[in-house]
């Protein structure tokens, strides 16, 4: 009986000795997993650009989206080789907001950017519609859903998102490639960016009649149509009113609503009359007004049901 409660105050201390090996094992470990982040995160950040055929440059977006740019393109092409991020706070929201299963739209689609994106999220049982009005543009969008294996629930289309069914007079900037526009620059003004643009006109029609015959619920939209985004919300008056949980990210560029013959008023009018809320969308979310809007360049809204 001596001899086993000697022994109690040996176990005693070769367990504390025992627990503080483990808590320091397991500081340690904590450590190594935050140094092992950290490499992951400078790996992710390190510029993505590798030259292929036909004047393309294949990148890598920090989330995992493969995308093929145009080496001569100044507006978007930079940002996703350097910085393999384009519009980082819309994005982040965008990414946020798509979950799995849902269906997608995305008005001005570009070369894919968002549609890949959209893709990956919503996966095979979502559904992704992509909208591009420029042929050219609309190749690499192609392609670019293509490399990312997302083409059996993610369908593109060349045609302008407008109010009304018909024929659109659109103008296509040279080198700044994301920006062709219903508005013609002034040779001056594009002369400043070292620009050119081209005319040409494409086919158009309202999101109401391009989703006619689609009945599963839409949950986000992302229109980004440089001035002509007023025609693309009057033409989706039946798609907002059918779904009452839509998300419709919005860019407000008020020269280029100007310019396109409308107004501050007359868009946050029309934003009303959907029965939607605009947010602005930041590092967070923020309340907006027509007041701060008529004052505002640019900016990214947030729109949903009141």
């Amino acid at each position: 009986m001596a001899g086993g409660n000697q022994l109690l105050p040996a176990l005693s201390d070769e367990l504390r000795e025992l627990r503080g090996s483990i808590d320091l094992l397991r500081s340690q470990v904590q450590a190594l997993a935050g140094q092992v982040a950290a490499l992951e995160w400078l790996v992710r950040l390190e510029p993505s650009g590798t030259p292929v055929a036909d004047g393309r440059i294949l990148t890598k977006t920090l989330y995992g989206t493969l995308l093929y740019v145009s080496a001569d393109d100044r507006l978007i092409a930079p940002h996703l080789i350097l910085d393999r991020v384009f519009e980082p706070e819309v994005t982040l929201l965008l990414e946020n907001l798509v979950q799995p299963g849902d269906t997608v739209i995305d008005v001005g689609a570009n070369i894919g950017y968002y549609s890949c994106l959209f893709g990956r999220k919503a996966g095979p049982q979502g559904k992704v519609f992509a909208f591009e009005a420029d042929p050219a543009t609309c190749d690499l969008l192609r392609d670019n859903i293509l490399l990312n294996n997302i083409l059996g629930w993610v369908t593109y289309r060349n045609v302008a998102v407008s109010s009304a069914r018909g024929t659109l007079k659109l103008f296509r900037r040279k080198r700044y490639h994301g920006n062709t526009s219903i508005i013609r620059l002034h040779p001056q003004v594009l002369e400043s960016f070292g620009d050119t643009d081209e005319e040409f006109e494409v086919p158009c029609e309202p999101l109401d009649s391009l989703l006619a015959n689609y009945d599963r619920p839409v949950a986000v939209v992302k229109i980004d149509v440089e001035g002509a985004e007023a025609s693309v919300l009057e033409g989706m008056r039946e798609l907002v009113r059918g779904n009452p949980g839509i998300k419709i990210v919005l860019e407000w560029a008020l020269w280029a609503i100007r310019d396109a013959g409308g107004s501050a008023e007359k868009m946050w009018g029309l934003i009303e009359s959907l029965g939607l809320v605009p947010l602005r969308i930041g590092a967070e979310l923020t309340p907006t007004s027509l007041d701060e809007l008529q004052h505002t360049e640019i900016c990214y809204l947030l729109l949903q049901r009141r």
